[in-house]
């Protein structure tokens, strides 16, 4: 009988590892058996025996509950707990010797079993043994770009155009991805899960190469969230398809002649010049953030129906047009033989195709209907994650020197929200650039410990002289304020506790203006009087005044020649009334320096 291990020997870890599965089952059934007080397991015995053997404590109580149904009724139950290493089936080959064959053997043809087993002289059955056994591995092989060095330096200087100084990636918010691609009827290969007695659908076109397919453009730009609201906007710009309605020259079982039906239009720059003067530029327009800056950068990759930047007459018009409402949008190559850089490619075509494979479509027209259903479905959390993979793959590049053979390292993003409790920043940092090394999910995390955490604080939000909504503390919404009304006061009125102007009051256009205009010293007095803002009335504080001038002079805020008319200054604040309650800045009168003291309220977004 083969000697039991002692509990705490100073070898047991080294001589379990060497041990058979059936001589372990006899070790552990002697060790337990070694632990028995009138018939009975001592407590904690099988914690004991499962922190020996490294096992769990299920698995060892049902190997003891086997062990005595065996020696209860042994014709009934048997278990194998004498069988020692060694005595069973020795196996002819090593996994060493296995691995030296295979390595030996090239690549074309390692492709299938029967031609591997032909080269190292081990049976297809034993390979696929092998294989189940961790020995050996499948794994797939892309063709990727025939990369130039003029091309992996471009590639290089790209990404490193995102890195800031203080070496993080930038947040991307004013990029926007285009791209075209075909979208077939089915594919010619798929797979299906199935269970025993069924059998996949019988799927038949006229030819492989002829299935029903049509082109689209599609837009995409990054997920953001908007900081008065909070509400997220997805990035979707849209997609539009190259198609023409032409009529039926016969009749047929599904339709008569003269019905108008789709057919893909062949692209080139003047289709899809005007597909971006039509579809694409009014769409950015409407469907853009207002909250957002208007700094537009669309980027393109360089195929042939693609003008360059600048290069277009009709696109330079309409773009100054939208340069004269206020929009900076210019146009954008890519590197070239890189689309991994854009996230059309990268990601977001795959998963909207998966999305679109699972809807029936037997025409052109269902086909559109399908990706439209399959685009607008794709989901918010997955469009975040888009951009934070193209992070890591400009990373990536920097890494190797601007190849394409990267292995993108897996960053388990689901696993570090959840871990966060709260979405991954915008702006990663560059590791490759840091300390050459991988941007996986041990560096993000590792970088959003390094950001300040996100308290329930609410910043203030208010609009500059651009008319952009912007994020800061309260003092500087003050700022922002005064910077507005600098050189048009503006009046509090008593009563009714709305903002109005002071040129009502002016009576004739010859007066001086300075003289009939109330000085910015009044209208903070007046403005810190009576305020009703977050739902409360702060009309009974005394003193606690302060001027304008000292307000600018203290934050060093530029003043601004263009007045801001009361109105527009009452819609763009939106100040509630005293019925309303809102989520924004109380400001109390602190008694001791006689300033306004301000508390925040509500949540605040995280700062990047």
């Amino acid at each position: 009988m083969a000697t039991v291990l002692a509990p705490h020997h100073s070898n047991v870890s080294s001589d379990i590892k060497t041990l058979s599965p059936a001589e372990m089952r006899y070790q552990i059934c002697m060790f337990l058996s070694q632990r028995l007080t009138n018939g009975k397991l001592r407590r904690f015995a099988l914690e004991e025996t499962a922190e020996t053997f490294g096992k769990k404590k299920e698995s060892v109580r049902n190997l003891w509950r086997k062990h005595k149904n065996a020696i209860a009724n042994p014709h009934k139950f048997k278990l194998d707990v004498e069988r020692k290493k060694g005595q069973g089936r020795k196996r002819k080959i090593k996994p060493s010797d296995v691995r030296e064959r295979v390595k030996a053997v090239p690549f074309r043809l390692r492709q299938t079993y029967r031609s591997l087993s032909a080269q190292v002289g081990i049976p297809r059955s034993t390979l696929h043994t092998l294989l189940q056994a961790g020995v050996l591995k499948k794994s797939r092989s892309a063709v990727k770009p025939m990369l130039t060095d003029a091309n992996k330096v471009k590639r290089i200087a790209y990404c490193e155009s995102f890195v800031e100084s203080d070496g993080c990636f930038g947040d991307m918010l004013d990029r926007v991805d285009i791209d075209e691609k075909w979208w077939y009827i089915t594919r010619v290969n798929t797979s299906y899960i199935m269970v025993d007695g069924e059998t996949p659908p019988d799927r038949k076109v006229k030819h492989k190469s002829h299935i029903i397919k049509v082109m689209c453009l599609t837009a995409m730009a990054r997920p953001r969230q908007n900081p008065v609201t909070k509400e997220w906007w997805d990035g979707k710009i849209g997609t539009w398809f190259f198609v023409e309605k032409i009529a039926a020259k016969r009749s047929s079982k599904h339709r008569p002649a003269g019905t108008l039906e789709s057919k893909p239009v062949k692209v080139n720059k003047l289709v899809f010049t005007q597909k971006c003067l039509d579809d694409l530029l009014p769409a950015i327009i409407e469907k853009w953030p207002t909250w957002s800056p208007k700094r537009i950068r669309i980027q393109q990759d360089n195929a042939t129906p693609h003008p360059k930047p600048g290069t277009s007459e009709p696109l330079n018009i309409r773009l100054e047009e939208m340069r004269n409402l206020g929009w900076d949008v210019a146009f954008v190559c890519q590197p070239p033989n890189s689309p991994d850089l854009n996230t059309e490619d990268l990601a977001f075509f795959r998963g909207i195709q998966s999305l679109q494979f699972q809807k029936n479509a037997y025409t052109i027209d269902q086909l559109m209907v399908n990706v439209l259903e399959a685009f607008h479905e794709f989901p918010l959390e997955t469009c975040k994650k888009v951009w934070t993979t193209a992070q890591m793959v400009m990373n990536e590049i920097l890494l190797c020197g601007g190849n394409n053979n990267y292995k993108l390292p897996h960053a388990g993003k689901d696993k570090i929200v959840r871990l966060m409790k709260h979405d991954i920043p915008l702006r990663l940092p560059c590791q490759a650039m840091i300390n050459n090394g991988s941007l996986n999910g041990n560096a993000i995390i590792a970088y959003a410990k390094t950001l300040p955490p996100i308290n329930n604080s609410s910043v203030v939000v208010a609009l500059n002289n651009s008319g952009v909504v912007v994020e800061s503390t309260a003092l500087s919404a003050l700022a922002l304020l005064a910077e507005a009304v600098s050189d048009n006061a503006v009046t509090m009125e008593e009563d009714e506790g709305i903002v109005g102007t002071a040129d009502d009051d002016v009576g004739a256009e010859d007066e001086d203006t300075d003289a009939a205009t109330p000085s910015q010293v009044e209208f903070w007095e007046n403005f810190e009087t009576k305020i009703a803002w977050g739902g409360e009335d702060y009309e009974n504080h005394e003193e606690g005044v302060i001027g304008h001038a000292d307000l600018l002079a203290e934050l060093e805020v530029p003043t601004v020649e263009e007045p801001t008319g009361s109105a527009d200054l009452e819609d763009q604040l939106e100040v509630p009334t005293e019925e309303e309650t809102t989520e924004g800045v109380v400001l109390e009168n602190d008694e001791n320096d006689g300033r306004w003291s301000f508390e925040a309220r509500g949540e605040s977004r995280e700062s990047c």
